[in-house]
């Protein structure tokens, strides 16, 4: 379950990408490099980041739990 909920972010970000793309005020400039850039370092970092979250939830999936439970009470709570 884990993999999948963390591989689901995959479609997302490149949806926001296209959204943020769509949203520009100047598409010439929304084209430029530097987008192109922004989206290939996020991409890879986002891919990493799962890859990270999954080995540190196989190893310790013991503390996930807890993790997971107070974070998800607390939200509530907050809002």
């Amino acid at each position: 379950a884990v993999r999948i909920s963390f591989l689901l972010a995959i479609p997302i970000i490149a949806v926001s990408l296209l959204v943020g793309l769509l949203d520009a005020q100047n598409l010439e400039r929304a084209m430029s490099l530097d987008y192109l850039i922004i989206f290939i370092v996020g991409f890879v970092t986002s891919l990493v980041s799962i890859k990270l979250m999954n080995t540190l939830i196989e190893k310790y999936w013991k503390w996930f739990i807890p993790y997971c439970l107070i974070a998800g009470v607390s939200i509530i709570l907050f809002l």
